[in-house]
């Protein structure tokens, strides 16, 4: 996006003015968010949930809020999707919790890129505590001894996920209605391929086997 603004910008001038204040507002959020410093480095699980709630549980909100007043959706399901979005905690706005878990599972799923960018979202404490490094972790072999020191990790962060998945992800895609056609299917196939991106990376073999690190969209 930063390498194309100016196409940006000229395709957000042909959106209706409702719709520029709802984009030009949640990203103004999220870019304010994620240029926080404490950020930059994530250290707990809290700290992850916190990054998620700039990256994606606010392009939530937006999607829900567009999603509204293209008349697809009615102010009563906007409710239910989003009742207190001041509220960051899990399992009261739907809408929030879908695009947290989505993110928390690009993050985990995406460690070995993000680890060669320095970048890695993985929560520092969870590899302290177990005594391993992010460079051990992106270099591990099959049979090396750290294999199921850094699998405890993994699994530990995928269930993680998956509580936003369930919590949000499916409520959000259940409030949806079925008409226009394409719109459930749409976000609930998003909600699978997260789903699935889990069941494939919850492996010990993600850390050697190419075959384990990511699916295909088919």
């Amino acid at each position: 996006l930063l390498n194309n603004l100016d196409v940006v910008h000229n395709t957000l001038k042909e959106f209706p003015e409702t719709a520029r204040e709802i984009i030009t507002r949640r990203c103004y959020e999220m870019a304010v968010g994620l240029s926080r410093p404490e950020l930059r480095i994530i250290n707990s699980i809290e700290e992850h949930h916190e990054y998620c709630h700039f990256a994606a549980g606010l392009v939530g909100y937006m999607v829900s809020e567009l999603t509204y007043m293209g008349g697809l959706i009615t102010e009563e399901i906007l409710r239910k999707m989003m009742p207190f979005p001041e509220i960051r905690r899990i399992g009261i706005n739907p809408a929030h919790d879908f695009g947290v878990g989505l993110q928390l599972v690009n993050d985990i799923r995406d460690i070995f890129d993000d680890e060669k960018a320095n970048a890695p979202k993985w929560p520092k404490e969870l590899l302290y505590r177990k005594e391993i490094s992010f460079e051990q972790i992106i270099s591990l072999k099959k049979g090396d001894e750290k294999i199921k020191t850094a699998y405890e990790i993994l699994r530990e962060q995928i269930e993680d996920a998956k509580k936003y998945l369930v919590d949000g992800g499916i409520k959000w895609v259940e409030t949806l209605p079925y008409e226009p056609s394409g719109l459930r299917e749409c976000w609930g196939s998003a909600l699978a391929f997260a789903a699935a991106t889990c069941r494939k990376i919850n492996d010990e073999r993600f850390f050697y086997d190419v075959c384990f690190k990511k699916i295909e969209r088919r």
